[in-house]
């Protein structure tokens, strides 16, 4: 709980760096806000989010929040855990008008997103979160492409869940063994990898996760270690396996375009300001939230194993086997995806040489 506690404050100091450039030293209302002395009317948005409000992602959306109403007059009313948007359609419900900010935990929608189902494929090989983020908003916006797919909705931010590792009841020491297992995924390359290796990938409401483990309605999961504690799975999984990838870095909120129209143009500069300040700091925090969640789960006696230098090489192949299917299926649906392809690669090389 400590360790929780200095990581949230740790957070909270690395928001208001990003922020000190625009800060005013002065108090009270009659000195210079951090936007000046702009006249921005109040606006009310409703905010659904995937997560509880005890997770670690949604302290970071409440402090967003009080960071837009002080800066640009925006009042957040949140709605956690799937209350006001389904699990299965926030995309859809969003864009309807059902919420006018939606945050998500990729993986809804397969059908619609195309695109953005298939370049997660397009960045293995590092697991480095600098790398990913910043190739991932490159790609995203010089693709228009993928940009379309959010119709009906304004993009604000991409972000990851960090990485990945297949969670078990009985002890696995390479994915061959998922054979024949009921396995829960969200990200797409789990789904791929539990299916090749002759499992069931089942796609179900994290909710509906602790009684189905429960029950052995599933064996396992594919996430990161912070889904393990946050949602309390330690008691009903015993092994942990590496699988050497980190979750892709996609879209994880947009705000409806009605809503966005309302807001003024000062508001809207705000906003997304903001939004990349939230976006950076769960970039910064995913590797420390990966020990602390690991720490907690080894502290229940959960077992954590690496694959081999064999086995890894296999999995490494595997993803580049289905980056090029997923290629192919953007050929199918009418796109050019050996260009998109080489351009999300080229700039993983890009980043890899500014961050590593």
């Amino acid at each position: 709980m400590k360790k929780f506690f200095v990581l949230l404050l740790s957070i909270m100091m690395i928001m208001s760096l990003f922020a000190c450039g625009n800060s005013s030293s002065g108090q009270g209302t009659e000195e210079p806000t951090e936007t000046g002395d702009l006249d921005l009317p109040e606006i009310s948005f409703n905010y659904s989010s995937n997560f509880p409000e005890t997770h670690r992602v949604s302290k970071l959306d409440q402090a967003w929040f009080e960071e837009l109403e002080e800066k640009a007059n925006i009042k957040i009313t949140p709605y956690w855990s799937n209350s006001l948007t389904s699990a299965a359609s926030p995309y859809t419900e969003t864009a309807n008008g059902v919420s006018d900010i939606t945050h998500i935990a990729p993986g809804n929608e397969k059908d619609h997103f195309v695109i953005e189902n298939a370049v997660g494929f397009f960045f293995y090989g590092t697991k480095n979160k600098e790398v990913l983020y910043n190739a991932a908003v490159d790609l995203f916006e010089s693709t228009p492409e993928w940009q379309a797919e959010y119709e009906g909705v304004k993009v604000l931010w991409l972000g990851s869940m960090g990485d990945l590792f297949a969670f078990t009841k009985e002890e696995i020491t390479d994915v061959q063994d998922l054979k024949g297992a009921a396995i829960r995924c969200t990200e797409d390359q789990a789904y791929q990898l539990v299916e090749k290796m002759g499992g069931t990938a089942v796609r179900m409401p994290v909710s509906e996760l602790y009684e189905s483990l429960e029950k052995g309605t599933v064996q396992g999961i594919i996430n990161g270690t912070n889904t393990i504690e946050q949602y309390q799975l330690g008691d009903l999984l015993g092994y942990a396996l590496d699988l050497g990838l980190s979750g892709s870095f996609a879209v994880h909120a947009f705000i409806n375009e009605d809503s966005w129209n309302k807001l003024t143009p000062d508001q809207q500069d705000i906003l997304m300001e903001t939004c990349k300040e939230r976006a950076l700091a769960q970039m910064v925090a995913i590797d420390e939230w990966t020990q602390l969640s690991g720490d907690y789960c080894r502290d229940l006696g959960m077992v954590f194993k690496t694959l081999s230098d064999e086995d890894q090489a296999k999995l490494d192949a595997f993803y580049e086997e289905m980056a090029q299917i997923k290629i192919q299926e953007l050929n199918d649906a009418g796109y050019d995806g050996q260009a998109i392809f080489d351009r999300a690669r080229s700039l993983v090389e890009k980043y890899n040489e500014q961050f590593n």
